[in-house]
């Protein structure tokens, strides 16, 4: 109960009296955000649907090929859910409850799953727009995430901490700012659909996501904005943002060999030009210079804007290229991202 009651403390709008028309569907995909969630979603007075069959907890998974919510696969008895009862939103969280993953409907009736940094980028605009600010207010988010969320925050006069990769060291942040005192935490959030919405907890967690995303569907409903309205006008105002993670599988036992050997290319040869094209920021966090703890990490920047951060997995035999364009209109971005993911696949494909 202290828990649901300190999710409660993070809302930002009562939305109980406003919610009669609105439903969201939800489906823990067979995990431990049944209970939780639904505790949180009545407590805000948010009507809501479930996908009963994916209630039932099951380590086998049996309705889904992978319980990971940013699959749109794993979401699709939930749209089919909100097909049939004419629902905006499907909410997916995935076995532990710490990631969400979220489809909305869209103009032509059809269901799109939003990627972690759409998500993130739409809560945090909620946030900056309608939440009461603190004093000297810091958003937390991770060097392979959105930089549009960088440009959201400078717009309302918000500062931004990027952190490398791993919700750990945003909840370190939140740390650091209670025992300096000059800060205070607003938002973290990851690509990787991970969110945090108070300093309750150091970790990403799905069940204050569930109620901040729900709130804020409801919120714009009342105003007559889908979440899609919502996104597209945040393009309009911001720019367009496209991003994009590869991941590489380098197997066998040379792989571990290759994949510090395409880091190590990218390290000693791209300094001042990628496949000809200009570098006009070259970050490598191996460096004391980053601020941030020493990681076999680079980012690189293009003369157009463009950029990637190259690092080798933790975990798996891969090494993961995250890429990022924006322009004035999706298309100049899709195209700038195209451009830079060439450039870095030639390098990679001479190691694959």
């Amino acid at each position: 109960e202290n828990y649901i009651n300190a999710i409660y403390d993070c809302k930002i709008n009562d939305v109980s009296k406003i919610a009669d028309n609105f439903k969201v569907v939800y489906t823990p995909l067979h995990g431990t955000g049944k209970i939780p969630v639904e505790k949180i979603l009545k407590k805000s007075g948010i009507n809501f649907l479930e996908v009963e069959e994916q209630c039932i907890p099951d380590g086998d998974f049996p309705t889904v090929k992978s319980p990971n919510p940013e699959n749109k696969e794993a979401l699709e008895m939930g749209i089919n859910l909100a097909k049939q009862n004419s629902c905006e939103l499907v909410i997916g969280t995935d076995p532990d409850a710490d990631r969400v993953g979220v489809a909305i409907r869209t103009k032509s009736g059809e269901y799109a799953p939003l990627s972690g940094n759409q998500i993130g980028i739409l809560l945090l605009n909620y946030i900056l727009e309608h939440k009461e600010l603190p004093e000297n207010p810091i958003v937390v988010k991770t060097i392979v995430t959105t930089y549009l969320a960088n440009k959201m925050a400078k717009a309302h006069n918000v500062d931004v901490v990027d952190v490398l990769t791993g919700f750990k060291f945003i909840g370190e942040q939140i740390r650091n700012f209670e025992l300096s005192g000059n800060k205070t935490y607003l938002f973290g959030f990851e690509e990787s659909c991970g969110y945090l919405v108070g300093t309750y907890s150091r970790d990403k967690d799905s069940v204050g996501a569930v109620m901040l995303i729900s709130e804020m569907a409801v919120f714009y409903n009342s105003k007559g904005l889908t979440l899609f309205d919502v996104l597209n006008g945040i393009y309009e105002k911001y720019g367009w943002y496209e991003e994009k993670l590869q991941s590489v599988t380098m197997p066998g036992k040379d792989g571990a060999e290759k994949i510090q050997a395409v880091v190590q290319d990218i390290r000693t040869n791209c300094r001042e030009f990628l496949e000809g094209e200009k570098v006009s920021e070259f970050i490598d966090y191996q460096n004391d210079e980053t601020g941030l703890p020493k990681s076999n990490v680079i980012k690189i920047t293009l003369e157009n804007g463009s950029s990637f951060v190259i690092r080798p997995s933790g975990t798996e035999p891969k090494v993961k290229v995250y890429y990022f364009a924006h322009c004035k209109c999706e298309p100049g971005a899709k195209e700038k991202l195209a451009n830079i993911e060439a450039k870095v696949n030639a390098i990679l494909n001479k190691y694959n």
